[in-house]
């Protein structure tokens, strides 16, 4: 989401500002929920042992331009000793995978493989595509990709003529590293002011971040007419990515609507590693400095934190970022795009390993929760290789791109601190906005 709190711009009239910066503040808070639905497919399936052998098929018929082919690697960490501390069902869904994963994943990869071509195979055959990978994946002999299902539309559960009104709450935003507030901050919204726009309506049409869909590297949306595309995991193989996994070495990808593509990674472009968090002291009225480990693969780091104040109705979110009005945590950004937002300080840079949350902003909450993104840097192929300098139109006859992302979290506060409550008011508090 790249301009996601346009809303605080001084720019914006002000009742269309309020309500686009909380729309980005929410949205902040669950940019990594997808990684957690990938989460649900990814755990049981087929052992490699028992998938079949695979004939290599001859190269089809294909127009110059038109297989592309992306790959996910996600990498969700366990976050802390506080782990084991149960969270609210309201809580997870609100904040999303990159936080609720730090609660309950432990070390798990996210892969998610998608190859979009045109045309499809002839004569109406159902599109398939096997991507043969190195032995180091300690997956087999590869990964079968077949055309997502297509699930019928779940019915609407609201009823005609019931209407609630949104519970009243107020944001306080904070950012940057430092041990103290700073000069400005926070920042503050009062729900109460929206008059009555609900939040579907406010977050349309939001933008993203840079990176993850669009264009021939889309995710998952419509296609246009002649367009196929097919996807791991699937119906057929969810199996999880096991720890030990390593993309490195030989990749061949082949189906009856492709070309063979081939290509090879690198240690540059692995899977990357946990992101680990620790927390210098844990008192929520002093500051905390918050450290990791620095990963090898990484470009860049972001940090969130977000606490509910239940007696106060009072949501407090924090960001590592220099500038507020940008969301980056928890999703998948094209590398130039990292590397944009380095040089403007909303991302930190590969050599930091550690920020400090202002002192007492969080002073009074039940628990605080605090999640980490790094990312590594994109990989890229295609045939015939892209030049330095491709000329306008320049297109291959076919493409291959892989992005990394690592996240991590832990909880600040005494697990069992009455943070129950507070959460779940925060959960029932965020249904009424929807």
């Amino acid at each position: 989401m790249s301009t996601m709190m346009q809303g605080l711009n001084r720019k914006t009239p002000p009742r269309a500002g309020r309500g686009k910066a909380l729309a980005g503040l929410l949205l902040l808070c669950s940019v990594s929920l997808l990684t957690s639905c990938v989460s649900s497919l990814q755990g049981t399936g087929v052992p490699a042992a028992s998938l079949p052998k695979v004939e290599i098929t001859p190269p089809a018929k294909f127009t110059k331009g038109a297989p592309a082919y992306s790959m996910h690697f996600h990498t969700m960490a366990s976050g802390s000793p506080s782990s084991a501390y149960s969270v609210p069902t309201s809580v997870s869904g609100l904040i999303g995978g990159a936080v609720s994963s730090a609660v309950t994943s432990d070390n798990s990869r996210l892969v998610t493989l998608r190859m979009v071509s045109h045309p499809g195979p002839s004569g109406g055959a159902l599109p398939k595509a096997y991507h043969m990978v190195p032995p180091g994946m300690n997956m087999g002999d590869y990964l079968p990709l077949l055309p997502p299902v297509k699930e019928p539309p779940r019915p609407s559960e609201s009823q005609p003529g019931k209407t609630s009104e949104p519970e009243r709450f107020v944001i306080k935003i904070y950012w940057g590293c430092g041990e103290s507030v700073r000069k400005g901050q926070p920042r503050v919204f009062d729900t109460s002011k929206m008059k009555g726009r609900s939040m579907p309506a406010v977050m349309e049409g939001m933008g993203s971040a840079g990176g993850y869909g669009g264009g021939r590297f889309g995710g998952g949306g419509s296609l246009k007419a002649g367009w196929v595309e097919v996807l791991w995991p699937n119906k057929e193989d969810t199996r999880q990515v096991p720890s030990s996994a390593s993309l490195v070495g030989g990749h061949f990808i082949h189906g009856n609507f492709l070309p063979h593509i081939r290509f090879t990674m690198d240690a540059r472009h692995e899977i990357m590693e946990k992101l680990a968090l620790s927390a210098e002291q844990n008192s929520l009225k002093e500051a905390i400095p918050i450290t990791w480990k620095k990963l090898p693969t990484a470009i860049g780091y972001h940090l969130m934190a977000f606490a509910y104040f239940e007696s106060r109705k009072e949501m407090v979110i924090w960001t590592s970022s220099e500038n507020p009005d940008i969301s980056v945590g928890g999703q998948f950004l094209d590398t130039p795009v990292v590397k944009k937002h380095i040089a403007s300080k909303i991302i930190m840079p590969a050599d930091r390993d550690r920020c400090v949350i202002p002192k007492g902003i969080f002073d009074g909450a039940d628990m605080v929760m605090v999640s980490g993104t790094a990312w590594g840097e994109d990989y890229w192929a295609s045939e015939p290789p892209r030049p330095a300098n491709p000329p306008k139109g320049w297109k291959p006859d076919w493409a291959v791109k892989g992005q990394f992302l690592s996240t991590g979290g832990l909880m600040l506060g005494a697990p069992g601190g009455g943070g129950g409550s507070g959460a779940s008011g925060a959960g029932g508090m965020l249904r009424g906005l929807f």
